[in-house]
């Protein structure tokens, strides 16, 4: 879990830096894309994610029952 999120930070600031000509994506953005994915990779039945980017403060939770087998959605 902990090199997952590891993974997140860095690719976040690959992207930033590759798009140094686009407008700059949001913090919530690039947690909204690869969260998900983090969550349904490390077979957790919860996860609770906080990315800090500057000013920008990020939460993001995912959880789901064992065994129910509906999908994680994201509580808000």
């Amino acid at each position: 879990m902990k090199n997952s999120v590891s993974a997140l930070l860095l690719l976040a600031q690959r992207r930033a830096a590759g798009r140094a000509g686009r407008a700059p994506q949001l913090a919530s953005q690039i947690v909204d894309q690869y969260a998900e994915h983090i969550f349904y990779n490390s077979g957790a039945t919860g996860m609770a994610l906080v990315v800090i980017d500057g000013n920008q403060v990020v939460n993001r939770s995912f959880d789901t029952k064992p065994g129910n087998n509906l999908r994680p959605r994201p509580i808000r």
